[in-house]
This record gives structure tokens, sequence and C-alpha cells, in this order.
């Protein structure tokens, strides 16, 4: 048996090199860095691991036709579905079958872990384009949020999907972090990835900031305060001004304070993405590990280690990293429909 793992191990490596190899023309390292945007990043993180997926596909079903060969050499039990098919195979095709059986399941588990990537990320994606859209007035991801869980036209509870869990987890994500006072660390590498592509967003963020005092509302708004002697940092006394322009300040408070809002919820959203982000790779990354450790068996002992060595992984993670690994578990036990389309749950 550990023979047998050992070459299941060995040939999973051997295959995930070439599936490496097999993706797409340019990769998110190979995306330039002034290239380098969270659509951009996000959406190439997402279609090298579905290409990853679709490369298990040929091998898998190389490994199903050999199987198929191995049991019309034994015509006589085509039909039999009462002996167990080890109890006529000659012990080499035996062999042959176990093995594999072995390589065609673990090839299947890393399709899967390739398409959960894919599909965390396809999440994540959608979670930057709502994040952006609010910053610019362009929805109110509350009401959008109360809006994606009502009801359908026949009255019938919507059923958990992407758009559900990309809106659930920018809300859940913002009134979970509101307080951290421990941000993520400005990326320094030099080659392309998405965390990188989300701290370069940030840094951009910052900068419309910087220029908000260009805002020609902002502007107007200041203007008007300086005029009333308005002490900083306290609202605008509008009952000292006329009607009219009483009305026209409140206004133009509340559209900037407004903008400002949006601004510092983008900066809040980009911090999340970089951190769902990091879960998903740790996810990942371990998942890839525990398989190749695992070696096609599927004994109560090696499926325990495969438990450890996930408990480890998690103990090892940022305390942001463990916080929304909590968060993912609450959101998937309290919306049990919603489980099939969240982050890292399989269709």
């Amino acid at each position: 048996m550990k023979r047998l793992r050992l070459a299941v191990r060995l040939s999973a490596i051997a295959f995930l090199m070439s599936a490496q190899n097999a993706i797409a023309q340019v990769t998110v390292r190979e995306i330039p860095l002034d290239k380098c945007t969270p659509e951009r990043a996000i959406f190439t993180t997402s279609l090298e691991a579905s290409g990853r997926a679709a490369a298990f596909s040929p091998r898998i079903a190389t490994s199903m036709k050999e199987v198929q060969a191995i049991l019309d050499k034994y015509p006589d039990h085509a039909n039999d579905t009462q002996t167990a098919v080890k109890n006529f195979l000659s012990p080499d095709d035996s062999v042959r079958m176990t093995q594999l059986f072995a390589i065609s399941t673990q090839l299947n588990m890393f399709s899967f872990a390739e398409e959960r990537l894919d599909r965390d990320f396809q999440v994540l994606l959608q979670m930057f384009t709502l994040a952006r859209d609010g910053r610019d007035g362009k929805t109110d991801l509350m009401k959008r949020a109360l809006a994606t869980f009502q009801a359908d036209e026949n009255g019938n509870a919507r059923t958990g999907g992407m758009e559900e869990a990309s809106v659930t987890y920018v809300i859940a994500l913002r009134h979970l972090f509101k307080d951290a006072q421990d941000l993520p660390q400005s990326t320094t590498s030099d080659k392309c990835s998405v965390d990188l592509s989300l701290d370069q967003e940030d840094g951009r963020a910052f900068s419309a900031v910087g220029a908000f005092e260009r805002d020609p509302e902002f502007a107007d708004l200041l203007r008007i305060r300086n005029k009333y002697h308005a002490v900083d940092g306290q609202p605008l006394d509008t009952a000292k001004m006329p009607t009219s322009e009483a009305k026209y300040a409140t206004e133009l408070q509340t559209t900037v304070q407004g903008k400002m809002r949006r601004i510092q919820d983008y900066h809040a959203d980009l911090m999340n993405l970089r951190r769902l982000s990091a879960l998903s790779v740790v996810i990942y990354e371990g998942t890839r590990e525990d398989l190749i450790q695992l070696g096609g068996a599927q004994d109560n002992e090696a499926i325990a280690a495969i438990g450890a060595m996930s408990q480890a992984r998690y103990k090892a993670a940022s305390k942001d990293v463990q916080t929304i690994w909590n968060l993912w578990e609450k959101i998937n036990e309290q919306n049990p429909t919603m489980r099939m389309k969240m982050l890292g749950d399989k269709k």
C-alpha cells in the first residue's frame, strides 16, 4: 500500500507540472505591473485555475478507458452484479485496477480544488465590481443586499447564488473588520498578483482622497463653512443662514459626506478582498499538499491525518484569515441553501 501511495504521489506531482504548463498563455505573474489591475489579475487567476481543472479531464478519461479495457478482458462477468470485481481479476489486473482508481480519485480531487479556486476568484471579481460600483455611487450595497434576498416573483425564497455570496461577503466583512487596527501589509513583490493589484488599487483610492479638495461640491461647501466661520469637525449651523442657502448647504453636506463615506468603504472593501484572497489561497495550497500526501489512500488513518494538517494550517494562518474562515463557516451553517455557491463549496 505504501508503494501504491508513493506511485500515486509521483504521478500526481508529474501531472500537476504538466497541467501547469498547459494553461493560458499569460499567467498572472506575467502581467506587466502597469497593467496589473484587480479586474485583470483576478480574472487571470480564475482562468488559470479553470485551465488546470480542464487539463485533468483527459488524464481521468484515459484512466477510465484503461479500466474499461481491463473489464472487457472478462466478458463472462460483463453483466455480473453479484461478484466483486477484485474476485475475478487476475493478480496483475487487480493491482493495476487499484492503481487506476487511486490515481483517478486523486486527479478528480485535484480538479475539484482547481474548480473551487476558480469559483473563489469569480466571487472575488464580482465583489470587486460591487465595491467599485459602490464607490462610484452606482449602487447602494445595503439596498442591493436586501433586494438580493427577497423572495422571487412566485414568493419562493431565492437559492444561494454567486450574487448572493458576493453581496453577503462585502457587507459581512465590512461589519466584521470595521474596528480592525491591523491592516494587510503593503505588497512589495515585483510580480503581478491579486494581492498586489488590490494593494495598488488602494493606493489609487487614497490618491483620490488627497485630490478631494478639488471636488467642486467640496469646494463650495468649504466656501460656505468659511463664510459662516464653522468650527472644524463640527457640522454647519444652518439655523443662522437664509433658508435657501441653508437648504443648499444641507444638500452639499449630505453629498460630500456620502462621497467621503463611499471612499472609506471602498478602502475597507479592498482590504477585505485581500483578506479573502489570502484565505482562498491558504485553503487551495493546503488542499493540494494534502492530496499529494494522501496518495490516493481513503482509509480512516489517512483521512484523520488530512484533518490534522487542515487544523495546523488554520492555526498557522494570520488572525485575519482565521476570522474570515470562522465567518465562512457561520454563513454556511446559517444559510444552507447558499452552500453550493459559497466560496470553496462544490456545486
